[in-house]
């Protein structure tokens, strides 16, 4: 009798829960929301600590941090910053936190070095393009690109040493043979890009250089692009050659060289060959020149490539002409044998 009365009270009593105690959830998510990434991005990018997010940096599937809006994460829809009525962004994003996972982006930066319109043929078809770099308040920098129809839309939007708004860009790994940007990125646009002026910011630096000395050029691949600050040895003529495919060009040899104690050569080419003028002895700052073994090693301004004569505001430059005044008739190493030119 007592054993059935104690198996009918067990049948008939409630199982106990199996689910967690109440309070451990929120503790699980207060743990969550009180670790935030350390800036947008992190775990991202050439920045990061690594390519793979840890799961504390992992965004709320809205988009975002818990009470943040937007974000432009890779997860939960990526979450681009909201616009306001007239189409400009409320929030953007700093370009280092740049990569191909974020669907979604507004990004404020200056144009810098923009190249003119080129045309480019393949079997697969054909098309034009024309690039620039961007910079942002943070400094950080990238390589963008417009294509076909973006060109015919932008190129005249587009100007240098403006600001703007960018969006709907493809963020993908960077060419290093076309650019020597510090960004394991760079962006591309199509006629959907979204590309809107901003006022000036004097928060945003105007210019963007990554001086390679002189001496190091024996180091450096061929085709890839290098910047320079160095002083003007020697200033040719302006001459005329003609490429295969029977184009005619118009080109200057210029010789510069460095407190590194080498010298190059570097070839100028047609407005920018036509119209350098600058006295022996001055300081130059050089733009995107491409790297040639022609004759040793040699450089050629790019497209978008530029060439400063006196800079002002760039450490660099201030550096080598005080060098230049003091150590005046040191002699040189040249790189590029006499009278080689071209660059390659």
């Amino acid at each position: 009798i007592i054993f059935s009365g104690f198996l009918h009270c067990f049948l008939t009593s409630p199982l106990p829960s199996l689910a967690p105690p109440p309070f451990r959830e929120p503790i699980r998510a207060h743990r969550e929301r009180m670790q935030p990434p350390t800036r947008w991005g992190a775990g991202y990018g050439p920045q990061g600590m690594s390519n793979q997010p840890s799961y504390a940096s992992r965004p709320a599937a809205g988009g975002g941090f818990p009470g943040q809006s937007g974000g432009g994460f890779p997860y939960g829809g990526g979450g681009a910053s909201s616009s306001t009525p007239g189409g400009i962004p409320g929030q953007t994003q700093p370009i280092v936190s740049l990569t191909p996972f974020m669907a979604k982006w507004w990004i404020k930066a200056r144009v810098l070095d923009k190249s003119t319109k080129k045309s480019w043929s393949k079997p697969s078809g054909q098309g034009q393009l024309f690039s620039f770099t961007l910079v942002d308040e943070k400094k950080d920098a990238i390589r963008a690109t417009l294509f076909n129809d973006a060109v015919d839309k932008f190129y005249d939007l587009i100007e240098n040493d403006k600001v703007y708004y960018f969006s709907k860009g493809n963020v993908k790994a960077a060419n290093k043979r076309f650019s020597n940007l510090p960004n394991d990125y760079e962006l591309s646009f199509d006629a959907n890009a979204e590309i809107i002026p901003a006022p000036d910011d004097a928060g945003i630096v105007r210019h963007k250089y990554v001086i390679c000395p002189i001496a190091a050029l024996q180091g450096k691949e061929k085709n890839s692009t290098v910047d320079l600050c160095a002083v003007l040895l020697a200033s040719g003529d302006v001459g005329t050659i003609t490429t295969k495919a029977g184009e005619s060009m118009r080109k200057r040899v210029i010789t510069v060289g460095d407190h590194s104690g080498a010298q190059v050569e570097l070839t100028l080419w047609q407005d920018t060959a036509e119209t350098f003028s600058a006295p022996v002895g001055s300081v130059l700052v050089v733009k995107s020149a491409r790297v040639g073994d022609f004759s040793g090693v040699s450089l050629s301004l790019t497209q978008q490539g530029s060439v400063v004569v006196e800079p002002e505001g760039v450490p660099e430059a201030d550096a080598v002409r005080q060098w230049y005044l003091t150590n005046q008739g040191a002699a040189f190493t040249s790189l590029t044998q006499r009278g080689a030119g071209g660059g390659g």
